[in-house]
C-alpha cells in the first residue's frame, strides 16, 4: 500500500512538497454521509478520515483509467511521482 509520505505531486508549472496537504470539502447526499459514518472505526476514525480513505483507494485502482486521461503514475527511487501531463 502507498503511504503518505512516500507521494509527490508535480503539477506541470510547480513543485509541491510531498508534506503539503489541501482541505477538501465534498457536499455529500444523505445516503452518502451515512455510509461514511457507518465506516468510521473501520476504514478511519472520523468521516472525514473514511472519505480520505475511499478517494486515494479509488486512484489507486483506477491508475490505468488515469494514464488515459493523461494523469500519469510513475515510481522514482522508491517514491510515487504523480505527474500530470499537458
Amino acid at each position: 500500500m502507498i503511504e503518505d509520505a512516500d507521494i509527490r505531486f508535480i503539477p506541470p508549472a510547480d513543485v509541491e512538497e510531498a508534506s503539503q496537504s489541501w482541505k477538501v470539502q465534498p457536499v455529500v447526499d444523505a445516503y452518502t454521509h451515512w455510509v461514511l459514518g457507518r465506516l468510521v472505526g473501520i476504514k478511519g476514525r472520523s468521516v472525514p478520515d473514511v472519505a480520505y480513505f475511499i478517494l486515494r483507494d479509488w486512484i489507486q485502482s483506477h491508475q490505468e483509467e488515469l494514464a488515459h486521461l493523461g494523469i500519469d503514475v510513475h515510481v522514482r527511487q522508491g517514491r510515487l511521482i504523480v505527474q500530470r501531463n499537458d
